[in-house]
């Protein structure tokens, strides 16, 4: 059993999983006060892409020294995606709630970005950092993209408060069994390299044509270091279905390395924007070529009939 040793970033994720029904970035860290050194949370949002490496820019800067912002890029330990119960309301409440206007705004699942960053224990060389409230600014990649539903973590500050005395990161020290207490190592939680398969729809609005099914083939040939096969790679592909209606099935199977997805939709709302998947490869194996190239897509209407479709597909790897 994994138990999380640290109480108050628990309770912070459980504050944080509210935010899932709107897909806001919030305007106060969690916790929303810390000393000089701890660790604290943000919730950015819904984007699309963003990761380390994707963040051109963080900054702190104390309202009792406006005007002497600390760059604190290089304190962002991890960036990871929070998912709410595939069971909650965020899935199953219809086409009316705030999530489903994620995707409707998005065309991608919805999910909130978590940023663990640790804050600066000094202002600038020998100079101890104030106490008293503070904002972290972001600036992210032109590659991140965001829901257009509301602003994006460019366009606020997110509230901190500095407390009196000096702190240390957190470990997010665990038990695993008894008696074996363990460092947490946040980097388990983040995206490794993936194919991702994605239309070039990023808003959904008005967009009402509806499939019976959609069939992909991704060729992988000379694309990874070992070649790809049913055991050694996985489809994780995006749940819209809250605002398609879809209802979609999937099936996936690999011969002679093309991958192929079938998703099926038997009320025949299927919408073309819901092809999007991430292929990720098991351990031991890697990228080491250009993206895969996609081989065929066809597009079926209720009865099987074949039917033309003119949205555009990319893959990158991320």
């Amino acid at each position: 059993m994994y138990i999380l040793k640290n109480i108050r970033f628990l309770a912070s994720l459980i504050g944080i999983f509210t935010l899932l029904v709107t897909g806001c970035t919030a305007v106060k860290t969690f916790p929303n006060a810390a000393r000089p050194g701890e660790t604290v949370s943000l919730a950015v949002g819904s984007p699309d892409n963003l990761a380390i490496s994707t963040i051109n820019n963080v900054q702190f800067e104390s309202d009792a020294a406006l005007g002497s912002p600390v760059d604190i890029t290089a304190n962002v330990r991890s960036v990871f995606k929070l998912y709410a119960d595939k069971t909650s309301k965020v899935y199953t409440d219809g086409v009316g709630t705030g999530t489903s206007q994620i995707v409707r705004t998005s065309a991608h699942e919805p999910w909130i970005s978590i940023m663990v960053i640790d804050i600066p224990t000094e202002l600038s060389p020998g100079v101890a950092l104030p106490t008293g409230p503070g904002q972290i600014t972001i600036t992210t990649d032109p590659s991140v993209t965001y829901p257009t539903i509301g602003s994006n973590i460019n366009d606020i500050s997110i509230g901190l408060e500095i407390l009196p005395g000096v702190g240390s990161p957190s470990t997010f020290d665990y038990e695993f069994g008894v008696g074996s207490q363990l460092p947490g190592n946040l980097a388990l939680l983040e995206s490794t390299p993936r194919a991702l398969v994605k239309s070039d729809i990023t808003d959904a609005t008005g967009i009402t044509s509806g499939y019976g099914a959609i069939e992909l083939k991704l060729d992988f040939t000379g694309v990874t270091s070992t070649p790809i096969n049913d055991s050694n790679i996985r489809v994780v592909a995006d749940d819209m279905s809250s605002f398609s209606q879809s209802n979609r099935h999937i099936i996936t199977g690999v011969n002679n390395e093309v991958l192929t997805v079938i998703m099926m939709s038997p009320s025949e709302q299927l919408k073309s924007y819901e092809m999007r998947f991430e292929a990720v490869l098991t351990s031991g194996n890697a990228f080491i070529g250009p993206p895969p190239s996609i081989a065929s897509m066809t597009f079926y209407d209720i009865n099987g009939n074949t039917v033309t479709d003119s949205t555009n597909y990319n893959v990158e790897i991320r």
